[in-house]
């Protein structure tokens, strides 16, 4: 993998983790040749694989929003830390398999859980996962693409009717 690093003045015009990877895929780069996008308020670390870096580096700095900046590449130990925010909160599944997890933590249907994991657009501590009768654990990070990222942070326990209580961070 190689790091292409983004640094500016985003001051004024702050850009999120969803403009920059809207500005890589209206490159025509496709999803699976991006990794991580690391966001901060002076730029973004971008992980990408080796045979786009040139591309990117060349084609990001002719986008409008991007002109001032400086864009490079960079070694994998000087990519700036990136402090986390995160949101708690308690979902409560009736098993802790991944189906049912998934369908609390994306607020959709338990069939529409199985779509986004056969569409294979669930991953668990970045692997990605297909089978919707997985259990999750505690300390297990969900990336739900297109939803965010997740972590279960603690199975509280059990409700009176017998289902699980969880507490979630959402990473925001």
């Amino acid at each position: 993998l190689e790091i292409v690093q983004v640094e500016g003045n985003f001051k004024f015009k702050e850009i999120s983790h969803k403009d920059y990877l809207g500005a890589i895929l209206n490159l025509g780069i496709v999803r699976e040749k991006i990794g991580d996008i690391l966001v901060r308020e002076d730029g973004a670390d971008i992980i990408i694989l080796p045979e786009i870096s040139k591309y990117l580096i060349t084609n990001l700095q002719g986008l409008t929003r991007l002109k001032k900046s400086k864009i490079q590449e960079i070694e994998i130990n000087e990519i700036k830390k990136v402090e986390t925010k995160t949101k708690e909160y308690n979902i409560i599944v009736s098993a802790l398999r991944l189906d049912n997890v998934i369908a609390e933590l994306a607020k959709v249907s338990r069939t529409q859980s199985k779509e986004l994991i056969e569409k294979e657009r669930i991953f668990i501590n970045f692997k990605n996962e297909i089978k919707s009768t997985k259990l999750v654990n505690e300390g297990d990070l969900i990336t739900i693409r297109g939803k965010g990222r997740f972590k279960i942070s603690k199975i509280i326990g059990n409700t009176q009717k017998g289902k699980y209580l969880l507490k979630i961070e959402k990473y925001v």
